[in-house]
């Protein structure tokens, strides 16, 4: 197991205190054009990037902190390669294609959020080599939507796509299994922490198994780093952005989906939302979203093979925007 020296450098600039993605990104690109690897390397070139006003930093980078940020980062390379998790960058062949052009719609325009950096443990492949469906939805979903997840995740398995979810409670949990009961079958589960633990614990079986079977697990954070709040959003985009397309199979208004939703419109990418035969289910307060995504222009989805067709036929969806409150929904 390796890394490319493009990869290492990030990693350790990214340990640099006050070094946030942007400048991480802004720093690796110029350093990397110009053959800077070394750890001297990062120190004079960073000293020069403040000092040319650069880049601009709130907090003064002393020797100390500069070697301390380096040790981090070996200790991190060297915890990771020897538990199996591999780390690699925009830099690296193996980095899936669909992220690198990765965007969101805030404060009135479009940012890119492209991760520059993911840790993965399993077959990068099953990324890169099938398109892609995200399965998603609420922690607590009815029997209707416990028997959608299972079925829409079977059907994409079965016609050869990954399925992505995010390995949590609910309905991502349903969309993984159904996709490790079809032969074949490989599933993709984004995490928002660090590969040395499965959260909850409960799903470490099933995070074995997927790798197992020729899956991924994939997170952008190091080795030991902790799930934070704002974790699940930003992992939340990761989900989207590897999808050519994200089925809902359950969501409040308010929730958590929405995240992905967002991502998923604002990358101009396909979105369903389950419609069930039941209204009284439709109307419940984990599932009204699903109606309220299909009148903002989300395909209505009840037979699976519906999507699969949409997609095979390369249209688009027209959303109904609503960027004055910055906001899709």
């Amino acid at each position: 197991m390796s890394i490319s020296k493009e990869t290492e450098l990030i990693i350790k600039l990214k340990h640099l205190p006050g070094f946030g993605p942007k400048t991480v990104e802004l720093v690796a690109k110029a350093m990397i054009e110009r053959n800077l690897f070394s750890d001297n390397d990062i120190v004079s070139y960073v000293r020069e990037c403040i000092k040319t006003h650069y880049i601009r930093l709130n907090k003064e980078l002393t020797p100390d902190l500069f070697q301390k940020a380096i040790d981090e980062a070996q200790r991190v390379l060297d915890k990771s390669l020897n538990n199996g998790v591999h780390i690699i960058s925009q830099y690296d062949n193996l980095f899936p294609i669909q992220l690198k052009k990765l965007k969101s719609y805030t404060n009135n325009r479009f940012k890119d959020v492209a991760p520059i950096i993911l840790n993965y443990k399993g077959d990068i492949n099953s990324i890169n080599n099938k398109k892609s469906i995200a399965i998603i939805g609420t922690r607590h979903p009815t029997i209707e939507g416990e028997e959608a997840g299972q079925y829409y995740g079977e059907y994409f398995a079965e016609k050869g796509f990954n399925i992505v979810s995010g390995l949590a409670l609910g309905c991502d949990t349903i969309a993984h299994k159904a996709a490790l009961s079809v032969k074949n079958g490989t599933t993709t589960a984004i995490l928002a922490h660090g590969l040395h633990t499965i959260s909850p614990k409960a799903h470490e079986s099933i995070a074995i198994e997927i790798v197992e079977k020729g899956g991924v697990l994939l997170s952008e954070y190091f080795y030991g780093s902790p799930a934070f709040k704002t974790n699940f959003v930003e992992r939340d985009r990761l989900q989207a952005g590897l999808a050519i397309a994200t089925i809902v199979i359950q969501t409040g208004i308010k929730g958590g989906t929405m995240h992905a939703v967002q991502t998923t419109i604002d990358n101009n990418k396909i979105l369903a939302a389950v419609f069930y035969k039941d209204q009284r289910v439709n109307e419940m307060e984990n599932v009204c979203g699903n109606s309220y995504l299909i009148r903002k222009g989300a395909l209505q989805l009840r037979e699976a093979n519906m999507l699969y067709k949409f997609l095979q036929s390369g249209n688009q969806l027209q959303y109904k925007h609503d960027y004055e409150s910055q906001l899709l929904f």
